[in-house]
């Protein structure tokens, strides 16, 4: 809460501070001495002392003009976040960043687009064949990207219906359209009261916040 109030006190400051930063040393020296600065100090009522306040307030205002510059740099990079990051309402999802669309009995599973800003470029994905059956948790499939490879889990038991089969020769649909063409597979649910332990689009939203 400190550093909050500091932050926000230091905000309303930040017209001056940005004036401050743009004069010169010598040249605020001389608006500190010539404006009765001496009165609010009794106890040091030399101009060599008003120089050394100034130049000891000068290093402190150019400290504080860079912190909320980092700040606001924080600031700006969440609300970023916020806008360029989809999560999609009526989607179910998981803490390893999978969405569900639940239909008929039916599930399809992809990555979210979480998932893709932080894989970068997709350039290879591994599905499951048809037919094959998978316990809730376990791995299915593999995403690889030019930054790293990361595993997909099944985010319920079924049996595979279905595989996006133009992910073969154009993965980076992942990147491009992840909750639509650049979904994984298709399951067929084995236990429908697994879906309701998955996390809604509120509850996924917090978790990649923190």
């Amino acid at each position: 809460m400190k550093r909050f109030r500091f932050f926000h006190e230091s905000v309303r400051q930040w017209y001056i501070m940005k004036k401050i930063k743009f004069l010169s040393e010598s040249r605020l020296i001389s608006i500190f001495k010539h404006r009765s600065i001496l009165k609010r100090f009794p106890y040091r009522s030399s101009l060599e002392s008003v120089e050394k306040w100034s130049r000891s307030y000068i290093t402190l205002c150019n400290w504080r003009f860079n912190l909320i510059g980092i700040e606001k740099q924080k600031i700006n990079n969440v609300n970023t976040f916020l806008v360029m990051t989809e999560i999609r309402e009526g989607l179910k999802y998981t803490k390893e960043h999978e969405w569900i669309s639940v239909k008929n009995g039916r599930a399809i599973v992809g990555i979210t687009d979480y998932a893709q800003e932080h894989l970068t470029d997709v350039v290879f994905v591994e599905l499951p064949s048809i037919g094959k059956k998978f316990s809730r948790g376990e791995e299915m499939g593999v995403v690889e990207s030019v930054k790293s490879v990361s595993e997909v889990y099944a985010p319920i038991g079924g049996k595979i219906l279905k595989v996006n089969e133009k992910l073969e020769d154009s993965p980076g649909l992942v990147n491009e359209s992840p909750y639509d063409d650049g979904w994984l597979v298709e399951i067929e649910i084995a236990n429908p009261s697994e879906i309701e332990e998955l996390l809604g689009s509120s509850e996924y939203k917090k978790m990649i916040e923190r």
